[in-house]
Parts: structure tokens; sequence; C-alpha cells
């Protein structure tokens, strides 16, 4: 279980690769950001790409679940409580996100693009649960790679330099997080989506 865990997550972490990529290039302008992530739609939301990664996504979710089962009681490191915790908050949130994803895309008939994330955490009250929603979701999954990483390197680097290049990881993760957030939540919300917003809460309501 532990290697189905590993390549299931190997997987999943090519793509967020390529999703924070994406995020950072909204350090340059909204343009940029959308650009590439229509440039980036075109390979992972090819039919038999996108079945992998969403298997892959149930595949670590389940595994995930199950390994920090096994793992609770036997956690004695602060290392250990990182990435149980991360593994957890990471679960939560791929089963939110991407229902919401997946939601926006079929039943809402919207697309998911920039304004579909980071509009939510622009607007009052939404941003006070969706700032922090988002900020632990990029601070768990560099910690939880950190924490990977200082189990799987010490055959290569050795421990102690495993263990540098784990806090590494996680100073850098953490510099990423609050680069992308603070550039995300402090956009200024296109006209059309802050009417489009209004009407469809309008709707609810009524």
């Amino acid at each position: 279980m532990k290697a189905t865990h590993y390549f299931s997550g190997l997987v999943i972490a090519i793509f967020v690769g390529v999703h924070i990529l994406n995020h950072l290039t909204i350090l340059h302008s909204e343009s940029m950001h959308i650009s590439f992530m229509q440039a980036a739609r075109k390979i992972y939301r090819n039919p038999i790409i996108e079945s992998l990664l969403l298997l892959a996504v149930l595949v670590q979710i389940g595994t995930g679940l199950a390994l920090a089962f096994q793992k609770w009681g036997k956690i004695t490191t602060t290392y250990d409580w990182i990435h149980v915790l991360s593994g957890l908050y990471m679960a939560l949130f791929l089963i939110i996100h991407v229902s919401a994803v997946m939601i926006g895309r079929y039943r809402l008939q919207v697309d998911t693009n920039l304004w579909y994330g980071a509009g939510v955490m622009n607007m009052w009250p939404h941003k006070l649960f969706f700032i922090p929603y988002y900020t632990l979701a990029l601070i768990s999954f560099f910690f939880h790679v950190a924490c990977i990483h200082r189990l799987k390197a010490p055959g290569i680097f050795g421990q102690l330099a495993a263990e540098r290049h784990a806090i590494i990881i996680m100073i850098l993760g953490t510099i990423v997080t609050a680069a992308i957030i603070i550039r995300m939540s402090t956009l200024r919300l296109p006209d059309e989506f802050i009417k489009a917003t209004t009407q469809s809460e309008s709707t609810r309501r009524d």
C-alpha cells in the first residue's frame, strides 16, 4: 500500500507542480495565468490523462487515510506529525476542491479558471474561509513533499543532507505560498465576474 500511495502521489505531484507554476504566473499578470492554463489544459484535460489523474486522486486519498490510521499510534517526532497532518489536510482538500471543480464544469457550466478559484479569495466574507483554506493546502503540499524527501533521500544524500533539504523545501514552499496567496487575494475582479456572482447569489436567495 505504501508503494501504491507513493506512485499515485508522484502522478499528483507532477500535476500539482504544473498547477503551482501556473499560479506563479499571476505574479506577472492575469492574462499570463489564463494563457498558461489554457495551454496546460490541452494536456491534463485529455480524457485519458484526466481519468488517470482522477484515479490517482482516489487512490491517494484511500491509501493515505489507511496509512495515516496505521501511523497514528506510532507518531514520535515532529516530522511524523507534519507528515500525517499535512496528508490528512490534503486528502480533505482534494475531496472538496476536485468536487467543486467538477460541479463548476458539469453542473454550473462555468469556466473553472483563475476567477473561479481566486474570485472567492477577493470577496467578503468568503475570503475569511478561502484564504486560510488555500494557504493550508499549499503549505501542506510542500511540507508533505519535504517529509517524503527526508524519508526517501538518505540513501542518496545521507540523513543530514536529506533533513537539510526537507527544511529548505519547507522554507521555499512557504515563500511560494505567501507570494501566490497575497497576489491572488489582492486581484481586481472583472466586472462580468462580479455581475455573474451577484446574479447567482440573488437567484439562490429567491
